[in-house]
């Protein structure tokens, strides 16, 4: 994605991907936002909002998935997919990243 505020294409590809990857793993709109401390899924699916950072971080780990799978597949500079984004924004995720995941753990 581009640097900056997302575009209205951008927030809805954000969106149509969300709730694709929400529903493949049965989360309600509801857990998911109990799980991750708010009420923004409902606005982010629907194309309204785009998330923050730290809002994607709670997402792809709420979700168990990766960020390709929130945000779409991020090009490379030959129009194929790049895995190396993925796992620079995965690096050095920390104490939140392990606090979400406790939090889904308990969930189960």
């Amino acid at each position: 994605m581009a640097r900056g505020a997302p575009t209205p294409e951008q927030r809805a590809q954000i969106g149509t991907h969300l709730r694709a990857t929400r529903e493949l793993r049965g989360v309600t709109q509801k857990d998911l936002n109990r799980i991750i401390g708010g009420q923004a899924v409902n606005q982010i699916e629907q194309g309204r909002a785009a998330p923050s950072m730290s809002l994607l971080f709670g997402l792809v780990e709420a979700l168990g998935c990766t960020w390709s799978e929130v945000l779409g597949p991020e090009p490379s500079s030959d129009g194929g997919r790049s895995a190396d984004w993925e796992a620079g924004y995965r690096a050095g995720i920390g104490e939140a990243h392990a606090a979400l995941s406790r939090l889904l753990h308990e969930r189960e």
